[in-house]
């Protein structure tokens, strides 16, 4: 992986620098995004600070080029937040963090959540790709059952897969309630015999 790094554009980055506390993670980290609607900047943080390097790259609703995931920021060791401009976010979109790539988790500001369920429940949701959907879908559940969000977020965000008919985009959803039906107790249940 280094030698493709070394002759892309990318090339000042040492991936052993870069990697090497990955391989020893419990879980995965979370990143918490937080918008100023009526700037430009976003707060890009990290629960936890941790002693790696962490990409994230974004992008928006009008800006939207979720094929370019190299990063646009890069969260340093012990550093707990850093705050970005971003030229091109209007005011009006959506952001999304974590294109195709990366293994964290990414929570948004409330408003950043309720702009991207109206997206993927009024417009062409296609156009966000099919394993950031499963994302969108797989981040919402977790930071609803570890109490960070809103049950009426994933409620949502999960309404539009009714329209989605992607295996990919509905694997969450499936393991989300095989997860959930170990809440409820079924006594129909206790006449099957397995």
């Amino acid at each position: 992986m280094q030698s493709v790094l070394d002759v892309s554009i990318q090339s000042i980055y040492n991936l052993e620098d870069k990697i090497i506390n990955w391989t020893q993670l419990n879980h995965y980290p979370v990143i918490n995004i937080k918008r100023t609607y009526n700037t430009n900047w976003l707060n890009v943080s990290i629960e936890n600070s941790t002693n790696m390097w962490i990409f994230v790259n974004i992008t928006t609703q009008s800006h939207s080029n979720l094929n370019k995931t190299l990063p646009k920021v890069w969260l340093l060791p012990h550093k707990p937040y850093q705050l970005q401009t971003i030229d091109f976010i209007d005011k009006n979109d959506w952001v999304l963090a974590n294109i195709q790539s990366g293994c964290y988790r990414v929570n948004y500001d409330a408003e950043n959540w309720s702009r991207l369920s109206k997206y993927l429940n009024f417009n062409a949701f296609d156009n966000i790709h099919v394993l950031d959907r499963a994302k969108i879908i797989d981040d919402t559940f977790h930071f609803l059952m570890t109490g960070r969000l809103n049950s009426t977020v994933f409620l949502d965000i999960s309404h539009y897969l009714c329209r989605d008919a992607d295996y990919i985009a509905w694997y969450p959803m499936f393991k989300n309630l095989e997860y959930m039906s170990n809440f409820f107790v079924f006594p129909e249940s206790a006449l099957i015999k397995v």
